[in-house]
């Protein structure tokens, strides 16, 4: 019992870690336009909604679904990706 809780508090932390910068990245490929504010020790991006890029977040989708689904290594998604 105390290791299944011990395990999921890693588990917790390592996807709040990892998600995180996910999240950071993807925001000025998905918008043109990403403002930075700063509540006391917090920093909150919101973006535009008006400069909304429908084309980056289709072409991730495509890339992450043929990754899940197709099974294809990251050369054989990055090398189209790059190409579009």
């Amino acid at each position: 019992q105390r290791l299944n809780q011990a395990f999921a508090t890693i588990t917790a932390a390592v996807v709040g870690v990892i998600l995180s910068p996910s999240i950071g990245f993807s925001l000025p490929v998905f918008f043109q336009t990403v403002n930075r504010e700063y509540s006391g020790p917090l920093v909150i991006w919101k973006p535009e909604p008006a400069t909304f890029n429908p084309d980056a977040v289709l072409l991730c989708a495509l890339c992450g679904l043929s990754a899940l689904f197709l099974k294809w290594s990251v050369l054989c998604i990055f090398l189209p990706a790059g190409v579009g």
